[in-house]
Formats: structure tokens, sequence, C-alpha cells
């Protein structure tokens, strides 16, 4: 991920962050790993998702979306019945 935009996301600049994407090729894993990760701070959890299967989609071979999709999975999946029925 580069500097710039992590440094952004650290610092909660999310408008910052979203323009700095738009600069980047559409064709590129990291762009959409990227755009998951602003998602995914800004409360889209779906759309954070959708981002790192296009990323799994452009890169099969990508680790890091792999595991992202996989955390994105068990968040979705969790369940807690004493939360469910006080």
């Amino acid at each position: 991920m580069p500097e710039k935009f992590k440094q952004l996301l650290d610092s909660n600049n999310l408008q910052d962050a979203a323009d700095y994407l738009q600069t980047l090729p559409d064709t590129d894993a990291q762009t959409w790993l990227m755009r998951g990760r602003l998602r995914s701070r800004s409360g889209d959890m779906s759309g954070a998702l959708s981002c790192y299967h296009r990323a799994l989609h452009i890169d099969p071979n990508c680790g890091e979306a792999r595991t992202l999709i996989e955390m994105s999975n068990a968040i979705f999946d969790f369940r807690d019945p004493e939360l469910l029925n006080p």
C-alpha cells in the first residue's frame, strides 16, 4: 500500500484518500484492495468485500485479497445467540 494512501487513511481523511484512488489504474489489484480498505473504513463492508473480490479476479494469486475476503466473510457470518436473544 502506498505510503500516501496509508497516511490519508490513518488520519481518517477519507475524501482525500478517495480522490487519491481515482488517480490509480482500475486494472491493478492493489488499487482494488485500497478501495476495499477505504470502503471498510467508511463502514461499507459489503462494498469492501466486492472490491476484495475484484482484486482477486485481477490477480488470482493475491494472498492479501484472499485473507481480506475470509475476514469479511467471518464478520458477516458472526452470530451471537446471546445478543440476538437477551
